[in-house]
């Protein structure tokens, strides 16, 4: 589901013209095979597996990109976490999810699902041109009260007495 493979390849892509880290946080049964993918592509030194953390806030907020490769989602917390702490998001264009989150691409950049070259251009454009990154995350912070537990409670009580949501 998180296609971390899309993003170890494009992570390898940027690697080639310029010096960048990727942190991996979180486990997974994948982990192994990420690891040979990275020694396969020789990045090895380059790709940081930090494992599961009670609070990834800590990393996410202080990177210069999140990237989110997944293949589908429901409501991707992560890439929602990611814009609450500030940093500038990439995500695929999966069902579903990331589009919504990402406001069409006006909150962040969206590419499609295992598009490799796609996903290094993304990175790409937000290490060139923080100024852009800086204002999709704006958009996209400024309508993150969307997803608050009021705004789902409210809508379900909405619901509840046959009324249509706000959106």
């Amino acid at each position: 589901q998180k296609d971390f493979e899309t993003l170890v390849r494009a992570f390898a892509l940027v690697l080639e013209q310029r010096s960048v880290r990727l942190l991996l946080v979180g486990d997974g049964d994948n982990k192994e095979n990420l690891e040979s993918l990275c020694s396969e592509l020789g990045i090895s030194d380059s790709v940081d597996f930090v494992g599961y953390k009670s609070n990834p806030h800590k990393y996410v907020s202080r990177a210069d990109v999140f990237v989110l490769s997944s293949r589908y989602e429901g409501l991707p917390n992560a890439l929602v976490e990611a814009v609450g702490v500030g940093t500038p998001s990439i995500a695929t264009d999966c069902p579903s999810g990331p589009r919504e989150v990402l406001l069409d691409g006006d909150g962040g950049l969206l590419v499609p699902v295992g598009d490799t070259d796609a996903m290094a251009t993304a990175i790409h454009t937000y290490l060139d041109d923080p100024e852009t990154a800086t204002r999709h995350l704006a958009t996209a912070g400024d309508a993150l009260n969307r997803f608050s537990p009021e705004r789902a409670a409210d809508a379900y009580l909405q619901l509840a007495a046959g009324n249509t949501p706000d959106r």
